[in-house]
């Protein structure tokens, strides 16, 4: 999960899920798990949907 959020980090908190996959050199389903669970606990959001384009608003390792 921190390579995820490493990435968010590099890119002011914004990236796409094609970015990531090619960023961490894994595959989508993995990152797509990653993210799942990240948005499923309020982390992210998507800005535009139909291209995954996904904005980091609380980092949680800075609480």
């Amino acid at each position: 999960m921190h390579d995820v959020l490493d990435v968010f980090a590099s890119t002011d908190g914004y990236a796409t899920t094609g970015y990531l996959v090619d960023e961490l050199d894994s595959t989508r389903p993995t990152v797509g798990k990653r993210l799942d669970k990240l948005h499923a606990a309020g982390k992210i959001e998507y800005v535009h949907e139909p291209t995954a384009f996904w904005h980091l608003v609380d980092d949680p390792r800075e609480e």
